[in-house]
């Protein structure tokens, strides 16, 4: 596609229109929406924000509702395919990037006409977004090596344009507390910018050069920034034991968070002795058929938890009941066509935030229409309950996982009261020495 046939300007108002609905839609979808280090984004541009991509379409819809400017997204070519779509797409300030594997015969001037779009964009301020891994998977683990076509852009950026000299290279960490359950739990951090012009010698010495040291820097923020397990042997023991250090501290969610990152990225210093306990703690869970979530869960839960639950119970289940045909359509039409399970909560949060406004009025009307309710007002407060309903039961059965998950341990408490007692002895045991 040439050039001239993408938009060229900075804003969108089909992206400002759209982007407070899908904002409060993520708010609602994730329990827990935690974002750290918001100064760290110029207030202007010319900014390429820099994301690690964990789950699917999702991680963009955060990083647009986080970061206070329109971003202007480079995606795979092979979902612009329809017409129709890619003119949709475009108004939302997304490119298409050719890959590879999309065997195309004329990729590099594809791409470079895509590049010559984002350094205009760039030009005018823009904020141009990529994912440097090339694609997503579900894993906390950052994917090496960095695709070099950041790189390229925004040296050639620079090279176009001098006034891109001040061209800042922003890094963000997404983590997930789990990438295929219903309504996790997101934090966010921002990293410190890198300047461009810090490589901009290196770079006019030797370009091949440059552009490695800028992937370096980039490959070390975000790795810094973001839960980076390499211990390959010992990765499902590390990612399972989140839940677990969230315990530790009680300065808040993200400081807990930090810790369980610290630790798990400097895992190599980690001494024997200190794994070993970690493992075994594990390892006596798994063979009482508890997962470290629900366990520490048993523990996590107060009073307020279990006087919520029974409170919200009779709403809750009204709601689940009312909201149930969506929820189960919802969950049949992943079932049915989507093939990468990390795409699910993808579908889920889209279905949740598109679809659950039309459900809601048509079970207003059918209710309106079927018990005659008369008057403006009525219909309007009937409104408002059937929507209070559905949040309740989103609510109710954040609240019903937990106390779930502690019926679950009391059951295998009482069952296994020896082997209980050995597991709290090993956790105490490895949590003394990080404790806060």
């Amino acid at each position: 596609m040439p050039k001239s046939q993408y938009p060229l300007s900075k804003q969108s108002w089909l992206y400002s229109l759209i982007e407070p609905w899908v904002s409060n839609g993520l708010e609602l979808f994730f329990d827990g929406f935690h974002v750290k280090g918001l100064e760290y984004i110029p207030k202007s541009g010319p900014i390429m924000l820099l994301a690690n991509h964990q789950n699917a379409m999702i991680d963009p819809l955060i990083c647009c509702r986080v970061v206070p400017h329109q971003l202007h997204w480079l995606t795979r070519s092979d979902v612009f395919k329809s017409p129709t779509v890619a003119k949709l797409l475009y108004r939302f300030n997304m490119l298409p990037i050719y890959r590879e594997k999309d065997k195309m015969a004329d990729q590099s001037q594809r791409n470079e006409a895509v590049f010559e779009v984002c350094r205009t964009r760039l030009s005018k301020g823009a904020v141009v977004s990529m994912f440097p891994e090339g694609s997503h998977r579900g894993k906390k683990q950052l994917m090496v090596p960095l695709k070099k076509g950041f790189a390229r852009l925004a040296f050639s950026s620079m090279e176009r344009d001098p006034k891109l000299m001040d061209l800042k290279i922003v890094p963000m960490a997404l983590d997930y507390s789990d990438f295929y359950q219903k309504h996790p739990r997101l934090i966010l951090e921002v990293g410190k910018p890198i300047a461009l012009k810090d490589f901009w010698s290196e770079y006019q010495e030797d370009n091949n050069r440059g552009i490695n040291s800028l992937i370096k820097a980039v490959h070390q923020s975000l790795s810094n920034l973001m839960v980076d397990i390499k211990d390959e042997e010992d990765y499902t023991v590390l990612e399972e034991m989140g839940p677990a250090f969230e315990q530790l501290s009680h300065t808040g969610t993200v400081e807990s968070w930090q810790q369980y990152r610290d630790f798990c990225n400097g895992y190599d210093l980690v001494s024997a002795e200190e794994k070993l306990e970690i493992k075994q703690y594990h390892q006596r869970l798994s063979s009482m058929r508890l997962t470290v979530k629900e366990a520490e869960m048993f523990f996590k839960v107060r009073f307020k938890d279990w006087l919520f639950w029974c409170m919200e119970w009779i709403p809750g289940n009204v709601g689940r009941l009312l909201y149930a045909p969506l929820g189960q359509f919802t969950e049949y039409f992943i079932r049915k066509n989507v093939q990468d399970l990390l795409f699910y909560n993808s579908i889920r949060f889209a279905f949740f935030t598109f679809f659950s406004p039309l459900y809601t009025l048509l079970i207003w009307y059918m209710f309106v229409s079927a018990f005659t309710i008369q008057g403006g007002m009525n219909q309007l407060m009937f409104l408002g309950v059937l929507v209070s309903l559905g949040l309740f039961s989103i609510s109710w059965s954040r609240y019903n996982l937990k106390i779930a998950a502690v019926r679950k341990v009391w059951s295998v408490r009482k069952r296994q009261g020896a082997e209980w007692e050995e597991l709290i002895a090993l956790r105490n045991k490895w949590r003394k020495r990080y404790e806060k």
